[in-house]
Order: C-alpha cells, then structure tokens, then sequence
C-alpha cells in the first residue's frame, strides 16, 4: 500500500517512471496492463461488486449536479471498461476514451461519438488545455506514490482555463490522515469546487473478515503468497497470520473456507447491506471513497481557451 494511502487493487501498478526514460516507461506500463486485461479483465469491471456499482451511481449523480455535458470536449483518462466513457457520451458529450492498453474495452469497441487514444497517464501526448471536463476516476492507485504530483499536474495541463476536472478514488480506511494527505496534494495544482464521500468503511471489513479463511489456507499452501501477506502486515497482524497459516491451522481454515467464501460474496453484492452499513458509519474515519470537482489553478499561460 503506497504512502499517500489512496487504494485501488495492488495487483496491477504502474511501475516508477523516473527509473526509466519515458518511452521505456511507456513501453513497460503498456506490457504490463495488457497482460491484466487478458487474464483477468473483470479486475477493472466497475460492474463487478454493489460497492463499485454505487460508486458508478454516485459518479453520474454527482456529475449531473454541476455539469451540462451537452457540447463539451471531454477527456476520460484510464477509461478502461468505459461505462463511465459513455455516460458522457450518451449526455452529449465529445469524448476522447484514454487508456495504455490495447485489450481495454474501451478501446476495442466502435463507439459512436467516442475516440480511443492509447496513452499512458501521467506521460499523455494529449495536447495542452485542450478539454472542458478531464475526467480521471480510480486511476490514481494504479501510479506510483513518486508519480502523484505529476499526475495531478497533468490533469491540469490538459484543462481549459475555465474547464472543470473529476477525480476520484477509494481511501485507505486503516490510515488516519488518508484524505488529508491526498486533498495536500490536490491543492498543489487543483482549486477543488465540490466533493462526494462515501462511508463503506464496515462493509469492507466485514467483507475483509469473511476472506481471512481463504487466505490464511491459501497462504499454508504456497509459500509465495504467504510471504507476500506477512509483508504486507505490521507487528501483531503479522504475528496472527503467520500462526494461522502454518499447515495445520490453515488446513482447518481451508475446511471453513467454502462458507465464508459464500457469505463473503453475498456481502459484496448487497447494495442493501452496503447502504445499511453506510447508515451506520457517517464519521471522519469512515471515509472509504471520494469524489471531486476541481478547477485548475491559474499557474499556466494559455491563450484562447
């Protein structure tokens, strides 16, 4: 987990750009991301859990709110499976489908009214203050912690002067200054206009919770995926699953597995659940989610636009 804390799925990251020269880097983050998208494309299905599915739901809420789309140029960086992309494209906008790998949705299907561009974010050859929405949702776990203030520069070079940009991104709900961090960050570049958050911060540790026997029995049987765990826990978390995933312990995990792996996918489809949860959470470190509208800060000279 990275040190700004803002989260996406750490099977997938862009690796450092500033070990290698740009086209290189472009190059690697390209291979990598086109291997993900043929071995598993449904990690970056928006569709694929209620959590996801309201986060969509919220976006288009919360973009309809401020924004009249009709007319506008609009730039959907890392649009990947592109529902988001054809929202914008169904309330009128023109839009430019962004995304590194070829094997995307996005960029495989004929879009009427939709341009694919195969580009690497935070490097595009996207011309300068050339959109009226830059749109960037869930991308930013996907860079490097090195890359951040890059990438919020670069969505800002691509805005017009008076253009608007969206951004958003799950939240490190286990940091206490998570957002604090990540809005520090933000102001370097972005005067941030109005925001969305959302609370799931039960609903995903009750879904973590009902994981652990999968885990822990996963992890007795393959040393890589056991070391990898314990290096990604501290102190007395990494005591606990070291025990449990010893052979004997995680071979008794391995036989509770099944039902907590049904019990586990019920929480994760359940948008009553999750909106009951949420009903209960409503406080600072709750925060799993945001959303923002941002304008650049007027530190370019552009003409025109």
């Amino acid at each position: 987990m990275n040190k700004l804390n803002v989260i996406q799925d750490k099977t997938v990251s862009i690796p450092y750009s500033d070990r290698l020269k740009p086209k290189t880097f472009r190059e690697a983050t390209k291979a990598r991301f086109e291997r993900e998208w043929k071995k598993n494309p449904n990690q970056f299905n928006p569709m694929r859990n209620a959590r996801e599915r309201t986060r969509i739901e919220r976006t288009i809420h919360f973009i309809q709110k401020h924004l009249d789309l009709n007319g506008l140029k609009i730039a959907d960086l890392g649009s990947g499976h592109g529902h988001l992309t054809k929202k914008y494209r169904d309330n009128g906008g023109m839009v430019s489908a962004v995304d590194i790998a070829q094997n995307a949705s996005c960029m495989s299907e004929n879009e009427k009214g939709i341009t694919p561009i195969l580009s690497c974010v935070p490097n595009t050859h996207l011309e300068d203050f050339s959109f009226d929405l830059v749109a960037c949702t869930e991308l930013i776990g996907f860079i490097s912690p090195r890359e951040h203030r890059l990438f919020f520069n670069e969505l800002a070079r691509l805005t017009k002067r008076d253009g608007r940009i969206l951004f958003s991104t799950s939240v490190d709900i286990h940091s206490e200054d998570a957002l604090d961090k990540l809005i520090g960050l933000m102001h370097t570049e972005w005067e941030i206009l109005d925001y969305q958050l959302s609370f799931h911060s039960r609903q995903i540790r009750l879904q973590n919770f009902f994981s652990m026997p999968r885990k822990f029995s996963h992890a007795s049987r393959s040393a890589e995926e056991r070391k990898n765990a314990l290096n990604d826990r501290c102190s007395i978390w990494r005591a606990w699953f070291k025990w449990n995933s010893t052979g004997s312990i995680g071979a008794l995990w391995g036989w509770l597995a099944p039902i907590a792996n049904l019990i586990e996918r019920a929480v994760k489809q359940s948008k009553t659940l999750l909106l009951l949860l949420e009903k209960l959470s409503h406080s600072e470190a709750s925060i799993s989610h945001i959303i923002i509208l941002a304008k650049r800060k007027d530190l370019f000279s552009d003409t025109g636009n």
